[in-house]
């Protein structure tokens, strides 16, 4: 049989093994077929690749960690041999065999290692660390160990890093069963997650941090926060996260909890194709009775609005929405001809809105997960060319019934009044739909070029019932609340990143790196809806004619009561942010080493924003019928939002047969406020200088100043409100010592100063009604900047690959930072943003990363980490505050907070198996923290806090054969309430109470 005959047939038995295991998906959806034949035609593809194999890897200077730029790696005994790239990296093409492997480098020790098998099509990883030729010690030989660990790559990137900082590997986010971002970060130390998707890092809200995508600044899809949503970045894509905590000039200045960058995937060594699908089953919600909202888009599974559930374009064409006045059914009565097209276009727009106020039931399908990527490297013009492609799509259902959400009000005594008392059912769908693209061109070893796009959509769609008491607004003691809403958020982000990086041999290998990026982010919201109604439950005591009834009968009454709630109205909000972004680095080495190096960088950042908000109000036009009217439906609530009841629903004729006047029914007023709609822009200029020294054998100093020059615009559509314009030049000095007890153990001491700027939304003059809480949120257009004082110290220990041992102690002093309050003298409750005079923050922070193999070594396939944060805060409460809550309660004595956010203890622990033999590993996490200030209340009343919430996930995973792996994870098996509460006088008082259930997800991973 001819050779290539017989490869081809080896490799279709391989497929036929690989057609078999995917019978597992008995759906075989068409998105799982059509992936399934690229992966069938690329394995076809590859089998025409040369028989050869691979080695690689990375040299590095074993005491300083940093890569060795044109390193020789030759094969003994021959020519054949390559040199490192800028990155430190090198690749040789080998036909398959056992090979010593040398290196060669001027003022660097030869390194050999002997007999490295190359085996076909198959990558061998190996890594060089070379000793200085000033150290005596003979050459090395060291037998071969092919170790792939990348958890060991995080701790070093730790280890030689110029500051402080915590990591997750790709490799922790598969071993722990972390779906996103915003999960992963529950491992890292000192790090909070707010509302699933927002991070607070050392006890810092979203304000205080920076999320990064490659080293570029990542755009908020949320008016109202400062960080990216980190939910929306699934973790297939990502290669690691490293959380920086301490300031250097070439960082971004305005942080101060963390800087997160976020690496994702970059394209593999040899041809690389992998197809995974999970589904999940959640106790409370999969299979059961599901809240949704009436219209259903097309693509709402991939997070896509669709056509259906946008607004009318009636609606915002010319002219139009100038006429929906609460006195437009005046005019659009009246029988004159001259009214006839006022009328008709009443009648169409009143007509025109989607009326779906009331939730539909279904019944909730499994969560489940697709995730294909596929990658090579091959030559261009004898260059090499790389790339990497991933597309997720990911599909989630949460529900819970009977929640506790209540609001409370401190009237000066034993317990607090229940202002409003209600029992919730909420429904969430979420779907997701993510793509990531890298290409990557080597110019030659010491010249590339990268590019990335990352593109993801995601929606949450939410359906929410209540009912119970509403004592402090609705009159009739008797009367029963109710209230039915549902939403539509789409989030949309599209990153294409330029990025490149040269060095220049002449001088001493000086690097310049180039980066550009463009960010255009969206959120849309095309129909918020809002149904309040009440109900009294009666005895009827009469039948319809008349006669007393033996048993009294119970009925419910239903009626909207306008002068204590608002009619039922619909929200279109729109946002979107244009980003550019440019910056340049440069780093050149001084002295006859070259260890000594000076750094100097520019940066630029543009970010644009369009923000709109309109409401409309279904209102009764006076003079409604009664057969119109809202009680006469009794409960019907889809008959009473029908069509028929909208716009012109009758004429009233004279005796002669002549119209006399046309009976207008609802109709929908414009209600939007101008003020509500801003642009605001943001444009940052940014240099800096710094200096790398080693000082002494031991001692490195890294230290400089950044300058940067801000200007900020919000403009309301509202003209008479003045513009809000800001300029900041802040001059950030920084400097880190770090001192190297030795080769494993450092002591770092950092100290700097960082700014963080209010947000857009912050500066608008905009007014937002919080539906859920019944307050304004409010912009304060005189907002200054925060300026922050940082002190780090860190003692770090690795003892060693993969283990880590670290203390560190902060302590960080706030000038004019910005926090939410009341306004005392509004009639109707506003929040509004404020600067403080100052504030402070300090913490400690341990973790623990090591190996179990020093007990016993049958057990060196066990590791456990850990991390344990300590955080305390304060600010002084404003004095207008403080006076205006003793009025109401004269035994009322709190005079500071801590920040937003802030738990006074973080704890993770990972309990982790890990078995290359045999394919198998697992882990077992838990996570918790303490009590965290969510939210301020009005005067007096408590603060409401979120309760602790212990969270134990588990995840095991086996590979079987070559292409194979089966995963099962269990989340949440504690399944705790998720509780918000006020304390008062000794007593708790639940603003919010309730579970979301326990996961178990099967998954199953094709890996060629």
């Amino acid at each position: 049989m001819p050779k290539a005959l017989f490869i081809s047939f080896k490799k279709r038995q391989d497929i036929q093994k690989l057609c078999l295991a995917f019978q597992f998906n008995t759906q075989q959806t068409v998105m799982n077929k059509i992936l399934f034949s690229i992966t069938l035609l690329l394995f076809t593809i590859n089998d025409l690749k040369s028989q050869t194999g691979t080695l690689s890897g990375k040299i590095t200077d074993s005491k300083t960690g940093e890569t060795l730029i044109g390193v020789t790696v030759y094969i003994v005994g021959s020519n054949n041999g390559t040199t490192t790239d800028l990155d430190g990296n090198y690749n040789l093409t080998l036909t398959p065999g056992i090979y010593d492997i040398a290196t060669s480098y001027l003022s660097y020790k030869k390194e050999t290692k002997t007999a490295v098998e190359i085996k076909l099509n198959q990558v061998t990883a190996l890594n060089f660390f070379l000793e200085s030729e000033a150290t005596e010690i003979k050459e090395v030989v060291i037998e071969t160990k092919r170790v792939r660990n990348t958890d060991a790559a995080i701790i070093s990137i730790q280890r030689k890093s110029y500051v402080i900082q915590d990591g997750i590997s790709s490799e922790q986010l598969a071993k722990t069963g972390s779906s996103n971002v915003a999960e992963s970060l529950k491992q890292m130390t000192g790090a909070n997650i707010e509302d699933g998707k927002y991070m607070t890092m050392r006890g810092l809200g979203d304000r205080y941090s920076i999320s990064q995508l490659n080293g570029l600044n990542m755009a908020s899809t949320d008016p109202y926060k400062n960080s990216s949503s980190l939910d929306i970045i699934p973790s297939s894509m990502i290669d690691n996260i490293v959380t920086l905590k301490s300031f250097t000039p070439d960082m971004p200045g305005s942080f101060a909890g963390g800087l997160l960058n976020i690496t994702t995937k970059s394209f593999p060594d040899k041809f690389n194709v992998s197809l995974s699908t999970s589904a999940g089953f959640n106790t409370q919600t999969t299979f059961k009775n599901f809240k949704t909202t009436p219209e259903k888009s097309t693509f709402q599974f991939l997070g896509f609005k669709g056509a259906e559930r946008e607004m009318n374009n009636l609606i915002f064409e010319p002219g139009v929405l100038e006429t929906m006045t609460k006195g437009a059914y005046l005019d659009a009565r009246k029988v004159d001809e001259k009214f006839d097209n006022f009328r008709a276009n009443f009648n169409k727009v009143s007509k025109s809105f989607k009326n779906g106020y009331v939730p539909k039931n279904k019944t909730a399908p499994i969560n489940y997960n697709i995730n294909f990527s596929l990658g090579n490297k091959f030559k261009l013009f004898k260059k090499d060319l790389g790339f990497f492609i991933a597309v997720n799509h990911n599909r989630d259902f949460q529900n819970y019934q009977n929640a506790s959400i209540n609001t409370y009000i401190n009237l000066n005594q034993e317990a607090l009044f229940p202002y409003q008392s209600l029992s919730e059912n909420r429904s969430v769908e979420n779907g997701q739909l993510g793509a990531l693209a890298n290409l990557a061109y080597k110019l030659s070893n010491n010249h590339t070029i990268t590019f990335n796009v990352l593109y993801n959509n995601d929606a949450e769609i939410s359906a929410r019932e209540q009912s119970g008491g509403y004592t402090g607004q609705v009159s009739d003691t008797r009367a029963i609340f109710n209230v039915k809403s549902m939403e539509f958020i789409q989030r949309q982000t599209v990153s294409p990143q330029l990025f490149s990086k040269h060095i220049f041999p002449k001088l001493k290998n000086a690097e310049l790196e180039l980066a550009a990026s463009y960010t255009a982010s969206k959120q849309d919201e095309p129909g918020l809806r809002y149904f309040a109604y009440s109900t009294v439950i009666d005895s009827v005591y009469f039948d319809a004619n008349g006669n007393p009834l033996e048993t009294p009968l119970l009925d419910t009454v239903y009626s909207i009561q306008n002068s204590e709630y608002q009619y039922p109205f619909q929200f279109v909000r729109q946002l979107k942010d244009q980003q550019y972004q440019a910056k340049a680095d440069f780093t050149l080495p001084i002295g006859k080493t070259g260890i000594n190096k000076i750094k100097m960088g520019v940066y630029f950042s543009s970010l644009n924003r369009d923000f709109r908000e309109y409401r409309f109000q279904s209102t009764p036009s006076p003079g409604l019928p009664l057969s119109s009217g809202f009680t006469t439906y009794n409960g019907n609530f889809d008959k009473f939002f029908s069509s028929e009841n909208y716009g012109i629903i009758d004429t009233q004729f004279n005796a002669s047969g002549e119209a006399i006047r046309y009976i207008p029914g609802y109709y929908y007023v414009n209600n939007t406020i101008p003020r509500n709609f801003y642009t605001g822009k943001q444009t940052v200029f940014a240099g800096y200088a710094m200096g790398i020294f080693n000082i002494t054998k031991n001692l490195k100093v890294v230290g400089g100043l950044r300058t940067e020059y801000t200007l900020m615009q919000a403009t309301s559509q509202d003209t008479s409100l003045p513009i809000s314009n800001s300029k900041f030049l802040d001059f950030l000095p920084s400097l880190n010592f770090i001192y190297s007890i030795n080769s494993k153990m450092n002591i770092r001491l950092s100290g700097s100063r960082t700014i963080v700027r209010p947000n857009l939304r912050e500066i608008a003059p905009f007014e937002q009604f919080d539906t859920k809480n019944g307050f304004f949120l409010l912009g304060n257009p005189n907002l200054k900047r925060t300026s922050i004082w940082n002190v780090d110290l860190r003692w770090d220990f690795f003892p060693r690959s993969g283990e880590l041992i670290a203390i560190s102690y902060y302590y960080k002093h706030f000038s004019n930072p910005i926090f939410k309050q009341y306004n005392p003298g509004a009639t109707i409750p506003e929040l509004q943003f404020i600067n403080i005079k100052n504030a402070f923050i300090t913490g400690i922070e341990i973790e623990f990363r090591k190996s179990l193999n020093f007990i016993s070594p049958q057990i060196k396939e066990l590791s456990v980490s850990a991390n344990f944060a300590y955080i305390y805060s304060r600010y002084n409460i404003p004095e207008n505050e403080i006076a205006s809550s003793s009025f109401v309660d004269s035994g009322y004595t709190a005079k500071t907070r801590p920040f937003q956010g802030q738990s006074p203890y973080i704890v993770n622990l990972i309990l982790a198996y890990d078995n290359d033999k045999i394919g198998l590993k697992s882990a077992l996490s838990f996570n918790i923290s303490g009590k965290k200030l969510y939210n301020i209340a009005l005067f007096a009343t408590p603060d409401i806090y979120e309760d602790i919430r212990p969270m134990l996930n588990f995840k095991i995973s086996k590979t079987f054969g070559k292409y194979f792996n089966v995963s099962f994870a269990a989340k949440n098996l504690i399944n705790p309430y998720f509780s918000r509460i006020q304390t008062h006088r000794g007593e708790n008082f639940y603003a919010e109470k309730y579970q979301v259930g326990r996961s178990f997800i099967i998954g199953f991973d094709f890996k060629f």
